[in-house]
């Protein structure tokens, strides 16, 4: 059978979107901050019609997970990104996906060993980049379902004002954590992620 013309279109979208998430996930991350995966955020909301709000700064005051992640590099700081798709159908089900955006991984003071593992942490936000394109392909294929993305985006630097092992930090929610390794950064950042969905 003949593609219809409505299927066709559909998979365009579709293709588009996955090749969009490689260029954000393949972007180096001396470009890639959380302050530019906010900037495509917004981009793509106003390009495709769904709404994205970004917090940061004092904004943040309750993701202490983000915050002890992202502070380790605080210019510009830690993102956390909600991109919302909204169908007409006002009962329909809703979808949140959370997304990894950690735009460079170094381990922070628990530094990756060996080195060479640290050279594909520019990709260590590609859940975030998938997060972002699902919505982005929902809005243009106005599926019956709402779709939100919460992008938590941070970069795991090593520097003076990283995390340490044995702090303790109270994650968004109220649940207190203790910092063990900082290399695992990702839970961390998706619990705050999480908890706010939840």
């Amino acid at each position: 059978a003949f593609a219809t013309e409505h299927s066709i279109d559909r998979a365009l979208v579709i293709a588009t979107s996955v090749c969009e998430t490689r260029d954000l996930i393949h972007t180096p991350s001396n470009i890639k901050t959380p302050l530019w995966m906010a900037q495509q955020a917004q981009a793509r909301g106003k390009k495709y019609g769904f709404s994205v709000t970004v917090r940061s700064g004092k904004e943040l005051a309750e993701f202490g997970g983000l915050r002890a992640v992202g502070n380790s590099s605080p210019n510009p700081g830690p993102r956390f990104i909600q991109a919302s798709y909204r169908t007409k159908k006002k009962s329909a089900p809703h979808v949140v996906i959370v997304g990894k955006g950690i735009t460079f991984d170094t381990g922070g003071v628990s530094l990756k060993r060996p080195y060479d593992m640290m050279v594909a942490m520019k990709s260590d936000m590609a859940g975030a980049s998938a997060a972002l394109t699902i919505v982005s392909a929902a809005a243009q294929l106005n599926i019956p379902v709402h779709v939100t993305a919460l992008m938590m985006c941070a970069e795991n630097a090593l520097s003076a004002t990283s995390q340490r092992p044995s702090d303790v930090i109270t994650q968004y929610g109220g649940t207190t954590v203790e910092i063990i390794n900082t290399d695992a950064e990702g839970r961390l950042v998706l619990a705050d992620g999480l908890a706010y969905a939840d």
